[in-house]
């Protein structure tokens, strides 16, 4: 359900106050090298380099206090990334003294959590729309979805959009996407349902800014893409499809990436996803892991007929999005 997630000059991002329990500092300008200290109790930590230069900002080393090196899951994106710890049980986070090393970047910032994690963590979700379709539906199937998975969502009333963010290119950078996806609040996950992407035969059912997105920080990575027009099955919106991409980027924005890459070989950082080497959903089944919500395609035949439904969540994933930066 994902294409390149190539995006976003910096021009709009800003620091605004928020509502998540979170210490926030300045990391200093040294050429890209540094260190930062975690507190004994701190839950998670994201690191957001910016640039202004549409460069794309890359983390050479984010090693632990044992010196462990994190950055192998690096996902930069133009103006943007974001490095989230954990992003897996495998690399959990350790107090102590951490060190970086960063190329391409204008600022660092690091926002620490540090309220508790509990039994139902919850996240706010807002969902805004360009057009008349109702996705209400699709809505409440995502909101079970997570909740049988032992996440609460907490998803307010969907906000009609301006007609002219009807349309919009798939990149974060242009001036228009950048433009909308800065409506959102820095302490939720801002899904933005557009009619269609600008750029012809796309095929995407919806992409991120970036795994994860910009968690704390508002701006023009603070927000997911869901193309309507992709799950429209003879013209109604097929709402199971809806839900599934919906969730799926959401995933990505809170820092979980695919179960399996296109080529069959990548794989995410969590051990007890289910590993296909397969490319096709169909190919890998249930057994396999075409029926988890992070599968990169969904399950479906060549003409769109529906396999089964991918709303499953490993213990190991359910591990970082309870500790996800906004999640309470």
């Amino acid at each position: 359900s994902c294409g390149d997630i190539v995006t976003n000059e910096n021009t709009l991002d800003s620091e605004v106050p928020s509502n998540v329990t979170t210490g926030e500092e300045l990391l200093p300008d040294s050429s890209g090298n540094g260190f930062f200290e975690i507190q004994s109790g701190t839950i998670s930590f994201i690191i957001h380099a910016t640039s202004s230069t549409s460069s794309i900002p890359n983390f050479i080393s984010l090693r632990d206090p044992n010196k462990n090196d994190y950055s192998e899951f690096d996902y930069g994106t133009k103006g943007y990334s974001g490095f989230f710890v954990p992003y897996s049980p495998n690399y959990p986070l350790k107090s102590g003294i951490w060190s970086y090393r960063i190329l391409n970047y204008n600022e660092l910032k690091i926002k620490k959590r540090i309220n508790p994690l509990s039994n139902l963590s919850s996240i706010k979700v807002q969902p805004y729309i360009s057009g008349s379709d109702n996705i209400s539906l699709a809505l409440d199937i995502m909101k079970n979805i997570y909740s049988t998975n032992g996440i609460n969502l907490e998803v307010e009333s969907t906000i009609t959009l301006d007609n002219k963010y009807s349309d919009v290119s798939r990149y974060f950078h242009n001036s228009l996407t950048s433009e909308m996806v800065s409506l959102g609040d820095n302490d939720k996950v801002n899904l933005f349902f557009i009619n269609d992407y600008t750029e012809v035969n796309s095929g995407l059912f919806g992409n991120a800014p970036g795994i994860p997105g910009s968690q704390g920080l508002k701006g023009s990575h603070n927000g997911v893409l869901i193309n309507l027009s992709m799950h429209k099955r003879n013209g109604p919106l097929d709402n199971q499809l809806l839900a599934e991409t919906a969730g799926h980027e959401m995933g990505h924005f809170l820092g979980l990436f695919h179960t399996t890459e296109s080529n069959g070989i990548e794989h995410d950082p969590i051990s007890d996803t289910p590993k296909c080497s397969f490319t096709s959903a169909i190919q890998c089944g249930q057994q396999y892991g075409a029926d988890n919500l992070m599968f990169r395609t969904p399950w479906e035949d060549s003409l769109g007929n529906r396999i089964g439904d991918q709303d499953n969540l490993t213990e190991g994933q359910i591990y970082v999005l309870k500790r996800a930066m906004i999640a309470k």
